[in-house]
């Protein structure tokens, strides 16, 4: 019945016996009167379903001397994302002496159980039991049985994004859906040590890896990409807020197994092959939307063929994946890569191309690159001020990661400067905290540590503009900053009481918060330029200064302020 309701999925993937009885329900469901006589066409399924049976339960072939092996007790240990950890007790039968299969990490080891709901007067008849993979931890140093059941955890996690990708396929129309084997851990009670195997049933078939946890897209001989495996990674992402991603997408047909989750968080998936937003951020470097990714709604995100070139994509290949249509009465001169929407606050403005034309700009403020552009139109991109969220959007993070990375030479032996502006330029036009404090110092002339050589032609006043976005999205330096220069009084004392509630800064740097206090006790003693003196204020600022220099050893400091609080309440008497 299952498969039989997904009419849109991949039906050479289900068992054959499976097939057959689907096809002889539909068969019924032609008929003049479904209901006459439908007995007889099942009848007739019934030997070769039977005989399928007998096939995938049977010990001839790759499991046929598992015959021999001593059974054994086992505790399977099964785990549901929402309702957490179970166990169960299993008969098995192991070949521990023989790898089936080896890989960088783990061996494989030939395994039978019995389902978990076999019939007790089939116990012990091992024709029906059913193959399994057993899949052990090789080096010595690694915790296996924590890192089992951190494995076993991951893959049920990506099976609950398998059932969400599929739902929203269904809701969007579209024909893609997979399915991710479900797996558990297995306890040898036992033996020594009572050892812990990731446990998963054998499948049939030709096994494919069709992305990898840094970047690889798996291509066919005439360079084709399969699209839901990769449409299904991008809608991890997405779907997660920009949390996580499924990568590593790997099995027969659209069956997958063994899958890796990189996190933002990585104390979520602690594994070593968990690389975060840099893992996050190879993916999207490779990644070209594809047209489930379309049907889907799934937002691209925008890079250039510097980053795409690390795994061998053609820079050409990646120009299909802009968005090149413009509303109409925007100049032909500019490049196809921009698209004018309406303001959403996730819009960038590119420069015009020097030597195009000579007549005003009539390039419209809010336009925003779509997937891969080309190197020559990234260096285009520039922030527009007013159009960055009042939320900062995920992908800000990962784009700060690209420009980290590019400085790196993750992509090139060089490190890009050219690529890893680009990418801080996007992280600050979609709102990132930390991207829009370091590029309004760039654009002051002060370079960032984190990002050697990246520079950008001074503009003290664009400076200032973004200086003040971000403060107004709670960045401290940036707070700490307009406190001391915003052009008026009214403005720094607003900018000093916003620092202070976020609780200051480094005192090694003059931003601590009994700092903070002193300066605005300062100007609020003296009043002045619109600014109303208030003594009263001043002295509880002060007082509260001296707490916090005392707290911290600084005896003078205290000394000093309690004076000035004491100076302060006179004027108010």
């Amino acid at each position: 019945s299952s498969w039989h309701n997904q009419g849109a999925v991949h039906l050479d993937r289900a068992p054959k016996f499976i097939q057959t009885l689907l096809a002889d329900m539909d068969e019924v469901d032609k008929r003049p009167n479904p209901s006459e006589q439908p007995q007889i066409l099942w009848q007739k399924s019934l030997e070769p379903a039977r005989a399928e049976y007998r096939r995938c339960h049977s010990t001839d072939g790759l499991w046929s001397d598992l015959k021999d092996v001593h059974a054994e007790r086992a505790i399977r240990h099964i785990y549901d994302p929402v309702a957490g950890w179970i166990e169960v007790e299993a008969l098995v039968k192991i070949d521990m002496d023989n790898v089936f299969a080896a890989g960088a990490m783990r061996n494989c080891f030939r395994l039978k159980m019995f389902p978990r709901h076999t019939s007790a007067i089939h116990i012990g008849d091992w024709s029906y039991a059913e193959n399994f993979l057993g899949k052990m931890y090789i080096k010595q140093e690694i915790d296996n049985r924590a890192a089992v059941l951190e494995d076993v955890t991951m893959q049920m996690d990506c099976k609950q994004w398998a059932d969400k990708f599929n739902l929203k396929a269904s809701e969007k129309h579209t024909s893609a859906r997979l399915d991710m084997i479900r797996i558990s851990a297995i306890e040898l009670v036992d033996r020594p040590d009572k050892p812990m195997l990731c446990c998963e049933r054998f499948i049939e078939g030709e096994y494919k890896k069709y992305n990898s946890n840094s970047g690889f897209i798996e291509q066919s001989p005439d360079h084709k990409v399969r699209n839901t495996p990769q449409a299904f990674s991008h809608f991890t992402y997405e779907s997660s807020g920009g949390q996580l991603i499924v990568v590593d997408v790997q099995g027969v047909g659209d069956l997958y197994t063994d899958p890796q989750i990189h996190s933002a968080d990585l104390t979520k998936y602690s594994g070593d092959a968990n690389l975060g937003l840099r893992g996050i951020a190879y993916f999207f470097a490779s990644h070209k939307c594809n047209a489930i990714c379309h049907a889907l709604g799934l937002r691209p995100l925008a890079t250039c063929d510097t980053d795409a070139s690390r795994n061998g994509i053609d820079g050409e290949e990646g120009l299909t994946q802009t968005m090149p249509s413009i509303m109409e009465r925007v100049p032909s001169s500019i490049p196809s890569f921009m698209e004018r929407v309406p303001s959403n606050g996730r819009h960038l403005r590119l420069q015009k191309y020097h030597g195009q034309t000579n007549e005003p700009s009539r390039i419209p403020v809010a336009v925003v690159p779509k997937g891969r552009v080309t190197d020559h139109e990234a260096m285009q991109v520039r922030i527009v001020e007013s159009e960055i969220p009042a939320e900062p959007l995920p992908e800000g993070a990962v784009h700060l990661e690209f420009a980290k990375m590019h400085l790196e030479g993750c992509f090139h032996e060089e490190p890009d400067t050219f690529a890893a502006l680009f990418h801080l330029r996007l992280a600050a036009q979609v709102g990132h905290r930390g991207a829009l404090w370091i590029v309004a110092q760039l654009y002051k002339g002060i370079e960032c540590a984190d990002f050697p050589g990246v520079k950008v032609e001074e503009d003290h006043a664009r400076s200032t503009k973004l200086a003040k976005v971000a403060a107004d999205h709670g960045v401290p330096g940036a707070l700490f900053s307009l406190a001391r220069s915003a052009a008026t009084l009214v403005e720094r004392k607003v900018y000093y009481e916003r620092a202070i509630a976020l609780g200051g800064g480094d005192s090694a740097w003059g931003d601590g918060l009994y700092q903070l206090q002193h300066e605005l006790a300062e100007i609020l003693q003296a009043g002045g330029e619109g600014l109303e003196a208030d003594p009263a204020s001043a002295a509880e600022l002060w007082l509260e200064a001296a707490e916090g220099a005392m707290g911290e050893g600084k005896m003078k400091l205290w000394q000093k302020y309690n004076t000035l609080a004491e100076e302060a309440q006179a004027c108010v008497e």
